[in-house]
């Protein structure tokens, strides 16, 4: 099933050519998006690890699937910043950050919104 979610940026992982960031809608649902260089492209997803930012809105068009954990995620084919943060979201940690204070829920608490 192909979906279009928007969300604020909570954490990401950016690695060599996967990406992962966790999004929050305003009523706290979350959701895994995952980035690949096979998804969005060589030019996308350079652009991705560049440009976005903790904090940022993203949007993000792909396919809701199953990750390797068994988190449901969107694998994105395509994704464009909504809106960047109006402030510093969080702190930098090796190739890991995460929005301080932000909870993350795991399985069945996930579920995409929007078409």
């Amino acid at each position: 099933m192909l979906v279009g979610v928007v969300g604020r940026v909570i954490f990401m992982r950016n690695t060599g050519k996967l990406c992962f960031a966790t999004l929050q809608e305003g009523d706290g649902t979350q959701l895994q998006a995952m980035i690949s260089l096979a998804g969005v492209g060589e030019e996308a997803l350079a652009a991705w690890k560049s440009d976005v930012d903790l904090g940022d809105f993203v949007f993000i068009h792909g396919e809701v699937i199953s990750s390797r954990r068994g988190e449901l995620s969107v694998m994105a084919d395509a994704w464009q910043i909504a809106s960047s943060r109006c402030a510093p979201a969080g702190c930098a940690q090796g190739n890991e950050r995460r929005v301080p204070g932000a909870s993350a829920l795991r399985g069945s608490d996930r579920s995409p919104r929007g078409s």
